[in-house]
């Protein structure tokens, strides 16, 4: 199961906004906030927002803290 609340740790340790991500992704903001909210999207969507993020995919399944993500 995705972990997408750290899509939100990711967007503050990269200094994105919420908003800017949800555009680049072809989302609403209020879009991405249920998607984050519901821990559920499709792969696609989260693939984009991996690439957008600069971070493998697999990052939202692992437990693996932000912090050791980004260098």
């Amino acid at each position: 199961m995705p972990n997408l609340s750290k899509i939100k740790e990711l967007c503050v340790k990269k200094g994105v906004t919420l908003k800017s991500l949800a555009e680049q992704s072809n989302l609403t903001e209020n879009g991405l906030q249920k998607i984050i909210k519901n821990n559920s999207t499709k792969v696609e969507t989260l693939e984009k927002i991996a690439e957008i993020l600069q971070v493998p995919i697999t990052t939202f399944f692992e437990e693996t803290e932000i912090k050791d993500i980004i260098k």
